[in-house]
């Protein structure tokens, strides 16, 4: 039976250490340092200087044995093929024999194929193997992360990843190792089942699950993958552990027994804003949260608000208030004197800015909607008994501006093109039902149906791709939707048409937009499955379970996602996790 030990080795700066399971004794390796000058080559010639003779080159030996092939690199990846080798750029197709290293550093990654297994490696990682016999390779993993799909091993044949406080058998499997400073170790498993032995208690971790193991302990229960090893696994997805999503890092920003809600992104990216409602609490209260330091500020804005959202490209701030009437509100910068536009009794939609920040976009369900706060406020008269219209308005509460006249639709979900030239939106018979997909230039001229049958929702708008080439929906006969501008190209995304609860579908802030995201509640779950369609043409791939998000921020560098747990049947503990995007992996 062939035998298979994989040992991963991480290299701090300065230093390697290898951990030799047959004999338990440690090899240090000197990490690269510039020689000094007493060791610097002399000319020819020199005085006192002797030439060296000369002798007839000789072929080295060719290495026998295992190897592995550097299949890619990302950003400041080093290697050395054979032990004692200088360290240089590691270069794809490279070949590292036993006893060379692969060494990814602060944001940069390598992918390695060892004959039919896929290595993955983190950032600040170093790859290394060794031969323990005939029969068995070894690599240790002190510290850092790698990813791994061992399903090509023969039927029998058994793998093993050793760390300071555990030992993961694997009987073919996609999974990941990683161990943190302290020592801890986390493993999680995708597919297959991986044995995971501590204190000499074993654990059987299965697909979907994982499992951490302090040093000198026992493996935790496996449990559902956390959603820090859910998108870490960003890193290293399908069966060529491919970085289609490349995060690190996961401080969870807030957590509390109560709900966070109308999420938003400053302008510079520095901070998020939100509203807060506290379990038991009356009212709810906005906060904006630093994102490098999560200090927590209270913005002065009426208890009863909602829908805070922020200016993309300045200090403004637009949020609904609920207190005499319904009223959309402007301030200038949060704590400023509101500009507000009031809907009487009446129903006044979110606000939504566009890119340029210019405008924000709105609907209301009045005949009557009044300028309060600023003399000289436009009023807009709906003529007939209409439903929902959409109106806009400047960022300094001027101009507002009637853009559709519809009486007896529902026109809602409105979403900006990227150039703020157009807005797209749902007509529907009913606020929140089955409707048709609109457009229109942004002064409301040139309305035109370009997308018929877009299912119900409320807050899910038309997801319109960066680069300004497709929008993206659900149909109410099931599967995602993408179509042009001008209604053309229209097309169901495959291995979606089976599902029918899809919402939330979110562009990637890269110049194509992709990865795709979007959720599909299925009946009986208590949470929706998060996917994502890697490129154009690419299957979906299930990527993990989250109630919101994801939210990119505007410079691209930073993504936040909230989880619900459910407490008991009236209250719920939420939280926002926030990871931050290794660059340049891709570019916003």
């Amino acid at each position: 039976m062939k035998h298979i030990r994989i040992v991963l080795g991480w290299m701090c700066v300065g230093c390697l250490l290898l951990t030799s399971c047959a004999g338990g004794g440690q090899v240090e390796l000197e990490a690269p340092t510039l020689a000094d000058e007493s060791s610097a080559p002399v000319e020819e010639g020199s005085p006192g200087v002797t030439a060296a003779p000369v002798s007839a080159p000789t072929s080295a030996p060719t290495p026998t044995g295992p190897r592995a092939v550097v299949v890619d690199v990302v950003n400041q990846v080093s290697a050395h093929a054979l032990p004692g080798e200088d360290w240089e750029d590691a270069l794809s197709e490279m070949t590292i024999y036993l006893g060379g290293e692969v060494w990814a550093k602060a944001e940069s990654t390598s992918r390695l194929q060892l004959d039919d297994e896929w290595i993955r490696v983190a950032p600040e990682t170093v790859f290394s193997f060794t031969q323990a016999d005939d029969n068995a390779l070894r690599i240790n993993l002190s510290e850092g992360q790698m990813w791994l799909n061992v399903e090509g091993l023969e039927p029998g044949t058994e793998l093993e990843i050793e760390t300071p406080a555990a030992v993961a058998s694997v009987r073919g499997t996609r999974f990941s190792v990683r161990v943190d400073e302290d020592g801890k170790t986390v493993v999680t498993t995708r597919e297959g089942l991986v044995d995971v032995t501590g204190a000499g208690v074993t654990v059987g971790v299965g697909a979907g699950l994982e499992s951490t193991v302090l040093p000198g302990g026992a493996p935790s229960e496996p449990g559902p993958i956390s959603l820090r090893e859910v998108f870490a696994w960003g890193m290293a997805q399908g069966q060529q552990l491919q970085a289609i999503l490349p995060l690190i890092n996961h401080p969870t920003i807030l957590s509390q027994d109560g709900k966070y809600w109308g999420f938003s992104w400053t302008a510079d990216s520095s901070s998020m804003m939100l509203g807060s409602f506290p379990d038991g609490a009356q009212f709810s209260e906005a906060l904006q949260v630093n994102v490098s330091t999560g200090e927590q500020t209270r913005l002065d804005v009426p208890e009863s608000f909602g829908h805070l959202t922020n200016s993309p490209k300045g200090t403004q701030i637009a949020y609904i208030m609920y207190d005499n009437g319904r009223q959309i509100c402007v301030e200038a910068q949060p704590g400023a004197d509101a500009i507000c536009v009031s809907g009487g009794n009446g129903y006044l939609g979110a606000p939504y800015w566009s890119p340029d920040g210019e405008w924000f976009a709105f609907y209301a369900d009045q005949s009557l909607v009044a300028g309060m706060g600023k003399p000289g406020l436009a009023k807009v008269l709906l003529q007939g008994p209409a439903r929902l219209n959409l109106f806009k308005m400047r960022a300094d509460g001027s101009e507002l501006t009637q853009l559709t006249f519809a009486q007896n639709s529902f026109n809602s979900r409105q979403t900006w093109s990227p150039d703020s030239q157009q807005i797209v939106y749902v007509s529907a018979e009913t606020y929140g039902g089955t409707g048709d997909v609109w457009i229109m230039n942004a002064d409301g001229s040139d309305a035109k149906m370009i997308f018929a049958g877009a299912q119900k929702g409320y807050s899910e708008h038309v997801a319109w791709s960066p680069d300004g080439q497709w929008l993206a929906t659900p149909s109410q006969d099931g599967g995602l939707w993408m179509f042009r501008p001008d209604g053309s190209e229209a097309h169901l995304l495959e291995g979606t048409q089976e599902m029918e609860n899809i919402s939330g579908a979110t562009w990637s802030p890269t110049v194509s937009g992709y990865p795709l995201f979007f959720r599909n509640l299925q009946a009986g779950a208590t949470a929706p499955d998060v996917y994502y369609i890697a490129e154009a043409g690419a299957q979906p791939q299930r990527f993990g379970s989250f109630w919101w998000g994801p939210y990119w921020s505007p410079d691209g560098s930073r993504v936040a996602l909230g989880t619900y747990t459910l407490i008991d049947d009236q209250h719920v503990h939420c939280e926002i996790d926030l990871f931050q995007v290794v660059k340049p992996f891709w570019e916003p």
